[in-house]
């Protein structure tokens, strides 16, 4: 957990880069730590670097976060279906984002509903989310 930790510091401090080698390090010993995973895929997604984004790697975390929750956290689903459009699977980024704005509680915060709808609109155009 503390890898974890380190890895909230260095996004606090824009150190993406140094924030994917923590959670690595936190998931090589810990496989299944829900924050780690989604954390690290996000990055990985939506990184505006290309030497950080990893598409395919991303979908790996995302997808094993999505199985611990069993495809019910619009939170990891929303994480999946971003790093789906980084692969290029805008179809599976689709019906992904659409089942987690699907999920998402009625009395959510709106931005982060907002956030979702911006992102599924972008993947429906054939185009990925990036990070600012």
């Amino acid at each position: 957990l503390a890898h974890v930790d380190i890895a909230s510091v260095w996004l606090g401090l824009k150190e993406e880069r140094k924030a994917v080698v923590s959670y690595r390090s936190a998931l090589s010993l810990v496989p299944n730590l829900p924050k780690a995973l989604n954390n690290l895929a996000w990055i990985l997604a939506t990184h505006p670097d290309l030497e950080v984004r990893n598409g395919a790697e991303a979908i790996k975390y995302a997808e094993r976060l999505c199985e611990l929750s069993k495809h019910q956290s619009p939170v990891g689903l929303d994480t999946l279906a971003t790093a789906y459009a980084e692969a290029g699977r805008f179809s599976d980024a689709v019906s992904t984002a659409q089942k987690a704005i699907g999920l998402v509680s009625p009395s959510a915060n709106q931005a982060k509903i907002l956030g979702m709808r911006k992102r599924l609109n972008l993947y429906k155009e054939g185009k990925p989310y990036r990070d600012q």
